[in-house]
């Protein structure tokens, strides 16, 4: 009898150990997550996606998406997985305009938790969180005309593991109502980014008989110089253009966006005189250094901002009718001008002809 009862007590105590000595489940109390790994990778890809083709123009090309996957964060369940997705665009000289449009393109994707960490160490970068709870970054540094899009996923329910949430439950992506009405008549962002900002979405389109308004927009990827305005003394140019509410502007068909490029030191210079509350304290002569220019001209829809026709003019006007109409601040460059006459003789078979 003895013998039972030592033979119970060493079970019991083995019992205890073992009891004792069981993990506990690091995933109790823990939510399973809610949607599918596959479905958020997806989603990622979506994302990524539409931000490039919703911003970037010829020039600019972005790699194929890399895919990866992450554990979830310690508060998570041990098995959930993060997706996550990447490419970057090659920009070039433009990388700083991308850069604009893509944190324009998160800005206006109401996504929640919105951050501009402005100027980093070396770099820049804006990030958000999506509807289904994806974080979508842009990032840029400084010294690379290489931007980087990522987008990363919420903790999600791996494809291996039985038992998940049902798929086709995702809210609608976050996306930008794109593309918006210019800001004002002279918006250059028409030139620079249309395909988020377009002259006038309710404008007719370009077709039927003419004579077919033609705006101008001017504009430069440099502020180191200074260039006349560009304007077009025709029928066809719509003279009330900077009211918005005259019929003018709504009935705009087109666009000319103008950009000024100059290229070398033709070695002249030229005078100019300007009234003392335009200039300067005083009324004195400011001399220029006069540079040779391109006038690179592109025709596009005032609705859509899709391109009709594209062309180029040298700038020739050295005299003083290319003297600035006021003078804000003084730059020593300023470029030989457009020649008014010519500009209107290459956009007339546009503006004129029925259609």
């Amino acid at each position: 009898m003895d013998r039972v009862k030592a033979i119970g007590a060493v079970l019991l105590t083995g019992l205890l150990v073992l009891t004792a000595c069981a993990e506990p489940d690091p995933d109790e109390g823990k939510t399973p997550p809610p949607v599918a790994a596959p479905e958020i990778a997806q989603r990622l890809d979506e994302y990524l996606t539409s931000m490039a083709d919703q911003t970037l123009e010829a020039g600019a090309q972005a790699s194929p998406i890399t895919r990866s996957q992450a554990p979830c964060a310690e508060k998570e369940v041990s098995w959930g997985v993060v997706p996550r997705a990447e490419r970057t665009v090659e920009a070039g000289a433009r990388v700083r305009k991308y850069f604009e449009d893509l944190t324009s393109w998160l800005a206006g994707a109401d996504l929640s938790e919105y951050e501009d960490r402005g100027r980093e160490a070396g770099g820049q970068a804006v990030s958000g969180v999506s509807n289904e709870g994806a974080r979508l970054e842009v990032h840029w540094d400084w010294e690379s005309p290489r931007l980087t899009l990522r987008a990363t996923g919420p903790c999600s329910w791996p494809a291996d593991r039985p038992g998940g949430p049902v798929t086709g439950q995702l809210p609608p992506p976050s996306t930008p109502r794109w593309p918006r009405k210019a800001v004002g008549t002279e918006d250059a962002a028409v030139c620079t980014s249309p395909k988020r900002v377009v002259f006038n979405p309710d404008a007719p389109p370009f077709a039927g008989p003419g004579p077919h308004l033609v705006a101008v927009i001017a504009h430069a990827e440099s502020r180191d110089f200074r260039y006349d305005d560009v304007v077009l003394d025709e029928d066809w140019s719509p003279h009330e253009i900077h009211d918005e509410s005259t019929p003018e502007h709504a009935n705009t068909q087109l666009v000319a966006c103008v950009r000024v490029e100059p290229t070398t030191d033709t070695g002249r210079d030229l005078t100019c005189h300007y009234s003392a509350s335009l200039a300067s304290p005083t009324s004195s002569p400011m001399d220029f250094d006069l540079f040779e220019a391109n006038y690179h001209v592109t025709v596009r829809q005032a609705r859509d901002g899709s391109v009709v026709e594209e062309f180029t003019l040298p700038g020739t006007v050295g005299d003083d009718r290319n003297c600035l109409s006021q003078l804000d601040d003084y730059h020593r460059t300023l470029t030989l001008g457009l020649d008014h006459r010519a500009f209107g003789d290459r956009l007339r078979p546009l503006a004129e002809p029925a259609r």
